[in-house]
């Protein structure tokens, strides 16, 4: 039977989150290569960074809800700074009343239908 000791447990906690980081760059570049190339490799690792800095702060803690909280950023005909739009996803994320998956499934099925199709 292998065991694993606290301190690689504590290594291997430190090293997930830069693990996860440069997966969501690598899976932003395939899905969105034109934009993350616009923004560049300085600002596509600053808006991830700032993805999980967010996402800790709203206590969305799964990798899978952290990569959807910050691939909305990249989503096309998605105005994320249109006001109404805005607003919508800020109450929804704010409720961490609400699993962070149960919060992102919301906003996924109900308000970027919505931003798309009012051009916002």
């Amino acid at each position: 039977m292998i065991q694993i000791r606290p301190d690689q447990m504590t290594a291997f906690d430190a090293a997930l989150p830069e693990i996860l980081k440069l997966e969501f760059a690598r899976r932003l570049r395939d899905l969105y290569p034109e934009r993350t190339e616009e923004v560049g490799a300085v600002k596509l690792r600053e808006i991830i960074d700032d993805g999980f800095a967010d996402a800790k702060t709203l206590e969305i803690e799964i990798g899978e809800d952290v990569f959807r909280l910050i691939h909305l950023q990249f989503l096309k005909d998605f105005d994320l700074n249109e006001p109404k739009t805005q607003s919508g996803v800020i109450r929804v994320l704010n409720n961490t009343a609400v699993s962070g998956t149960s919060r992102l499934d919301f906003i996924y099925r109900h308000i970027v239908p919505r931003g798309r199709s009012t051009g916002g």
